[in-house]
């Protein structure tokens, strides 16, 4: 009877040693390559920038586009939740119009025109994003975190034009005026976003340990572009990062390489 105990003992520990074996490996850490495109708006509320001739009414609002390309890592803190810091460099260009309406007179008539006011500018960044990560099911992760941006140096271009009526000038004698271009005068050095998106991954190889992440974020500007003037940016971006995977093998079985038995 204790030879039958002993054999059926065995038999139980070999039959459990493959489902040992096949455990997924716990995940160290993962390094990569970051990069993405997206669209952004501006809110503002300004005549014009500091320093900066116009007889704009007033921006209230802009649109554009936005570009990052960088590295980023990460690190798990649970089962389900992760750490992810990317260090990129961005850039975030756009333009602002504002159309104005009023009475002028052209050959002794009194007419309708209409002067638009464009102000276009051009930010490039550095910039610091820090993510956690949550899984609620395998492979699909819900990212919230901050971003610290860095301008390393904006300008801007600016002109008044007349788009209606034809026939009518400036006092220069051309169709526009207060053309000007430069450095963004009193621009903020750093600023602050939030940002709140989604990640799923797919592996690459066999051992997953080559992986591939489409996101899509959304990020909200918390901080004005520039001093003393009402500018802030929010959008939308699409990433792709490609990671390498540390892992450390802990479904090896106690017995033996996996998939085998000693013998006895």
């Amino acid at each position: 009877m204790q030879r039958i105990y002993s054999l059926t003992f065995l038999l139980l520990l070999c039959g459990t040693t493959p489902l040992l074996a096949q455990e997924e490996p716990v995940e160290l850490w993962r390094i990569g390559g970051f990069a993405g495109f997206g669209t952004l708006d501006y809110n503002a509320d300004f005549q014009a920038l500091p320093e900066v001739p116009s007889c704009c009414p007033g921006y209230d609002d802009g649109s554009g586009s936005a570009f990052v390309l960088g590295a980023t890592f990460e690190l798990p803190l649970e089962s389900s939740i992760v750490f992810n810091s990317r260090l990129l460099y961005g850039h975030f260009g756009g333009t602002l119009e504002a159309d104005e309406l009023e009475l002028v007179t052209r050959d002794f008539d009194t007419v309708r025109a209409t002067f638009r006011h464009t102000l276009e500018l051009s930010q490039p960044a550095l910039l610091f994003e820090e993510l956690i990560g949550y899984k609620p099911v395998e492979q699909l992760y819900i990212l919230g975190g901050i971003r610290a941006e860095f301008m390393v140096g904006g300008s801007y271009s600016q002109k008044e034009e007349i788009i209606s009526p034809d026939g009518i000038r400036y006092e220069n004698d051309t169709r526009e005026r207060l053309v000007l271009a430069g450095e963004i005068p009193l621009e903020k050095q750093g600023n602050v976003s939030f940002l709140l998106g989604a990640r799923y991954d797919l592996p690459l190889n066999s051992r997953k340990n080559l992986v591939l992440s489409p996101e899509m974020l959304y990020w909200h500007g918390m901080s004005d572009l520039v001093s003393g003037r009402d500018l802030t940016m929010n959008g939308f971006r699409i990433g792709l990062a490609v990671s390498w995977v540390k892992k450390r093998d802990d479904g090896t079985s106690p017995l033996g390489p996996a998939g085998g038995v000693s013998s006895w």
